[in-house]
């Protein structure tokens, strides 16, 4: 759980900054939705120290939903939730089927061992995910057999799969509404985002996306807008790393929003916050260069979030930087 001693920026129904503190308060703990940005990287590896992929999780209901589960989803649930309870994270929303979206569902699925569920592992997303999971189930299947004999309960890796083509609800239970839309990933078909509402309250995670005026329409209004950018970092990176192939490098940073493009996309949402995931940022002065080019056409709230950053979503939206023993601090939060 989220430690009392982590440093926290509370942010008023205007968006304008209130404090700094040192403990969390029970406001903020009894907020209606608790987010969690359980990873906010790229595909490129950064090694122990670095970001894991992108993978975001929402608490509402006291139930916890996964949207997309990147390279390293369940060490960071583990942290959320222990060793022992992560598990339960059974319930997962995929936006497209890019690998570095989808690359720690395998270890999620697999430990129904540890978590002894008693329901199949839920999963939402876009035309064959149904085969992404029967091939999973397949490639496992000799744990399955291992792990099943002796055993008093069934040996086989249940999932129940849920495959979205259009824009609607795709789950409503304990109050919680959980709706897929359409955003713009091309060439990939198909791609989705996803808004969570309950109580009141709600949150839109983008997936990838570039400017799309269906999430606008999905998402304008909502308390907690959590975007995807092409970082200038990202950019250069992808750039001079493939010098054989610079133009194919070229053509990716052009399938994802640059900060002046996601800004846009806040002005036209007027969300009572913005966060930046699934980036790189410089090293030598995390988030400030995406801070500053998405102020050339967004000037209200705007938070560039890291791994195990937490933000509680109530009266007033509070954001909890990382314990700085899991990743140095330095989370961006601006007027």
């Amino acid at each position: 759980m989220v430690a009392s001693t982590k440093r926290l920026v509370s942010v008023l129904l205007s968006g304008l900054v209130l404090a700094t503190a040192h403990s969390i308060d029970a406001t903020a703990e009894n907020s209606d939705l608790k987010l969690v940005l359980l990873g906010t990287g790229t595909p490129i590896p950064t090694g122990p120290t670095g970001k894991f992929g992108p993978s975001v999780l929402v608490e509402a209901a006291g139930q916890p939903y996964v949207f997309d589960c990147g390279r390293g989803c369940g060490i960071r649930l583990s942290q959320v939730y222990g060793p022992a309870d992560y598990p339960k994270a059974d319930t997962v929303f995929i936006s497209h089927h890019h690998g570095d979206h989808t690359v720690g569902l395998p270890e999620l699925f697999v430990s129904n061992w540890q978590a002894r569920r008693n329901r199949p592992f839920r999963v939402w997303g876009p035309p064959y995910t149904s085969e992404l999971m029967a091939h999973l189930g397949l490639a496992y299947a000799g744990d399955v057999a291992l792990r099943g004999r002796g055993a008093q309960r069934s040996g086989a890796l249940e999932a129940q799969v849920t495959e979205v083509i259009e824009d609607g609800v795709v789950l409503q239970e304990n109050g919680v509404t959980i709706t897929a839309f359409l955003v713009d990933h091309a060439p990939v078909e198909g791609a989705l985002g996803y808004r969570l509402d309950y109580d009141g309250r709600s949150v839109v995670i983008s997936g990838d996306t570039l400017p799309s005026d269906n999430l606008v329409a999905h998402a304008t209004g909502v308390d907690l807008l959590v975007h995807g950018v092409m970082s200038p970092a990202s950019a250069d990176y992808l750039v001079s790393s493939n010098r054989n192939n610079p133009d194919r490098a070229r053509y990716i940073v052009s399938r994802h929003p640059s900060p002046a493009q996601a800004g846009e996309i806040f002005s036209r949402v007027r969300s009572r916050m913005a966060v930046f995931y699934h980036f790189e940022a410089d090293l030598e002065n995390p988030g400030q260069r995406l801070i500053e080019q998405t102020r050339d056409t967004y000037s209200g709230p705007l938070t560039v979030g890291r791994d195990l950053m937490t933000i509680y979503v109530g009266d007033e939206i509070t954001v909890v930087e990382p314990d700085a023993q899991r990743e140095p601090p330095g989370a961006v939060v601006e007027e």
